[in-house]
């Protein structure tokens, strides 16, 4: 709401009378309202809410509301920031405290790539409602650059380049249940899941990102009619920022080109492997350990999770991860090919994924000394699972995908690995264990007891 009045009153600023900017300028400054006091989620909305309260939720920043309120308020100050009737003895101070609250959110609710404390779902309403544009509005009326000195603001819009798969049905991602709630694609009809693009484009550090983003857009998000919506659903306000940011006659990037094939979000703990950007075969593994686990307000992305997406194969792993650990490695590849470590409850765990062709896999992955236990239950039920599609696919109910999943853990005594190869179908590599070397295939890795290797 309170975006969409600073929109209008700006928009409208020459149009209206001096009095009638005067009634708005004072209804921001001296808000005193009654919010959603009526649905079972509106604890933190109890009582009136001022400005006081807007710059300073009860929310903390891992809350997805804190987001919406800080840019909602932050907005709706810039707006009426030394125009007649403002006090700026009161708004100077408001807007100190949204600067700090903007920082609290991109380095304690977002990572440094853009994963959201509650999860992807959760994290919408934190981010498109009001604080992108806040971003967007920041540099251009306050001088504040909040988006190019770091990598937290951009990759708000980015993660999308990096984590939908083109599908022609869903624009889908891998939404890393459970957080709170939330589709696993991108859906566009709500105040807050609209917006990444139109708001988006504005919150970017450069053109270079900004072609990786319309690429996602022409190759997922309207590839039968390029452009006709501009991202503009539902609301005309996106209309407005559509007008303003689009990027029109910018030639789009493949998003690998841009962003690197591997990435990880360090403050979460998530981790982003993608072979390419290309269609809906396109194969993508992502871990989130989700280091802290408290980090959620109200429920955070457990971690342990592990998608494995690609060659008509979307294949969600959990295995919980709900104590503290710490990231010890993370070695990306050119080629979205790498390997991280983290330590947990003194123990040493790591986690590779390979795209390398010896292996003859569509994607290995690994996981040496697993935190987990029961591991003959977990393959007794993908074995299950692997029937049951089979099953499917012959008696039509599914279509036949070009890959297979196939799951293998083996445990000399010593050292213990969890394998899970995306493979092409009538291709079963063949893996073997000696010692702490692992052979997929004709690839071979290591563990060193800290972390993973792939051999040369």
């Amino acid at each position: 709401m309170m975006l969409s009045v600073a929109m209008a009153y700006d928009f409208c600023y020459e149009a209206w009378s001096p009095e009638f900017r005067l009634r708005v300028v004072n209804e921001i400054q001296n808000y005193e309202r009654m919010p959603v006091d009526y649905d079972k989620y509106a604890e933190g909305h109890k009582g009136l809410a001022t400005m006081d309260v807007l710059v300073n939720p009860a929310f903390p920043p891992r809350s997805n509301h804190h987001g919406a309120y800080v840019g909602g308020a932050g907005i709706a100050l810039l707006a009426i920031r030394n125009d007649p009737g403002a006090d700026m003895t009161r708004i100077q101070p408001w807007l100190k405290q949204v600067e700090q609250e903007m920082i609290r959110v991109m380095t304690q609710g977002f990572g440094d790539k853009g994963f959201f404390a509650e999860g992807h779902g959760p994290s919408h309403m934190a981010a498109n409602n009001a604080f992108v544009p806040l971003l967007q509005a920041a540099r251009v009326s306050w001088g504040k650059d909040f988006i190019s000195p770091r990598s937290n603001a951009p990759w708000i819009s980015l993660r999308w380049a990096m984590e939908i798969i083109p599908h022609a049905e869903k624009a889908w991602y891998p939404n890393y249940k459970l957080n709170a709630y939330g589709s696993d694609h991108k859906w566009r009809g709500s105040m807050s899941d609209g917006g990444d693009w139109s708001q988006g484009f504005g919150a970017l550090a450069n053109e270079a990102q900004q072609a990786a983003m319309l690429w996602m857009y022409e190759n997922a998000i309207e590839k039968e009619k390029p452009l006709q919506e501009f991202d503009a659903w539902t609301y005309p306000h996106r209309a407005v920022f559509a007008f303003i940011n689009w990027p029109i006659g910018l030639e789009p990037q493949n998003p690998g080109n841009v962003l690197g094939h591997a990435n990880a979000d360090m403050l979460i703990g998530h981790f982003m492997f993608r072979r390419e950007w290309k269609d809906a075969d396109d194969v993508y593994v992502t871990f989130l350990l989700n280091k802290d686990p408290r980090r959620g307000y109200v429920r955070s992305s457990s971690g342990g999770h592990i998608t494995i997406w690609g060659q008509g194969i979307r294949e969600r792993v959990f295995f919980r991860c709900n104590q503290r650990a710490r990231i010890t490695a993370y070695d990306p590849r050119e080629d979205g090919s790498g390997v991280m470590a983290f330590e947990m409850n003194g123990q040493h765990h790591s986690l590779a994924v390979d795209f390398g062709k010896a292996s003859s896999a569509e994607a290995v992955v690994i996981i040496a000394n697993p935190w987990f236990e029961a591991p003959e239950a977990f393959l007794q039920k993908r074995k299950e699972s692997l029937s049951n599609l089979e099953k499917d696919i012959a008696s039509g109910k599914k279509g036949d995908p070009a890959a297979r999943m196939q799951f293998a853990y083996l445990d000399d005594g010593n050292t213990a690995f969890m394998v899970m190869n995306l493979h092409p179908k009538g291709v079963l590599p063949d893996i073997q264990q000696q010692g702490s070397q692992l052979q997929v295939g004709q690839q071979r890795y290591r563990f060193d007891g800290k972390r993973l290797f792939i051999e040369p």
